[in-house]
């Protein structure tokens, strides 16, 4: 099975819009289309926000290290927390659930993948390293300030998250009618 990592958008920001909930969520289809010049995404969230502290665009979902700055600034208003809980140094945002979207969760992550046949003890000492620095204090409080969080899962919890992430998003798709644009 090949892997992959999907960089997911977390956190829904606005600048001037108010956005009013007058149905459940997903009541209808929407679309949203940024006409934004071609690039990584790194590239691509740094122009949609500029697009959007200059009012161009309204709102859109993006992780919380990308715009937690202008949020704390007062530039950006964020509506809500895509998570099930509040997250520990944003508690003044509410969740999705709260923000009338229960259900709506979504999680950025990061992963490291090893080669098919990577012999166990590699896999072993790679796991311990990882979690030694990922569950470190300074580590864990640099993420969280950024509004993230750094978690170590061990090789079989990561492996059903996976399946469980492309059954989730595979779901979505086909009930979206998402296709790929050649």
């Amino acid at each position: 099975m090949k892997r992959f990592t999907i960089p997911v958008l977390a956190v829904l920001v606005m600048s001037a819009a108010v956005v009013h909930a007058q149905q459940a969520y997903p009541s209808r289809a929407v679309s949203l289309i940024v006409p934004s010049a071609p690039g990584g995404t790194t590239d691509f969230t740094a122009r949609l926000l500029a697009d959007l502290l200059s009012g161009q665009v309204a709102m859109f979902n993006t992780t919380p290290p990308s715009v937690i700055g202008h949020v704390r600034a007062g530039k950006l208003r964020a509506l809500a927390y895509l998570a099930g809980e509040r997250h520990p140094t944003m508690k003044d945002i509410p969740t999705s659930a709260e923000s009338g979207m229960p259900g709506y969760e979504v999680e950025s992550w990061f992963a490291l993948f090893t080669p098919t046949g990577t012999p166990p003890a590699v896999i072993e000492r790679l796991g311990s390293e990882l979690s030694r620095i990922v569950e470190s204090p300074e580590i864990r409080r640099n993420a969280e300030e950024q509004g993230a969080f750094a978690r170590f899962m061990a090789p079989a919890a990561l492996d059903a998250y996976v399946l469980r992430q492309i059954e989730t998003w595979g779901k979505v798709i086909k009930i979206a009618s998402i296709k790929l644009d050649p």
